[in-house]
């Protein structure tokens, strides 16, 4: 963790991809959240990259998107455990699956 990076950061920053509607967001954007400049929102932004908390894609000369880092398996089935084995954790999975896919295949069609 560097120094422009805090443990308050990391929950201000996640907070932030988990309010905004897109899910993928610019320095920029990140840093009118923040209410610091884009300098300072690239350096947290990267120390959060390097920590696996978020991922970047490079757009253009000088932009840069990122998202949060997929951390294993996805919140939404962590509480599946019960069903662990069933078709219904099956289904689940398969149909994360397809919606994976297809959303890199629409972001690869816009970056």
């Amino acid at each position: 963790m560097s120094t422009t990076d805090t443990p308050g950061d990391t929950e201000e920053i996640r907070e932030i991809f988990d309010r905004h509607d897109d899910p993928v967001l610019t320095t920029s954007e990140v840093g009118d959240a923040l209410g610091v400049s884009r300098r300072t929102s690239l350096r947290k932004l990267t120390a959060l990259e390097d920590a696996g908390v978020l991922t970047r894609k490079e757009v253009g000369a000088r932009g840069a998107v990122w998202w949060l880092a997929d951390d294993g398996e996805p919140e939404y089935m962590k509480g599946f455990g019960a069903a662990d084995g069933t078709d219904f954790r099956d289904a689940v999975s398969t149909v994360r699956e397809e919606f994976d896919e297809e959303f890199d295949e629409r972001q690869n069609d816009l970056f």
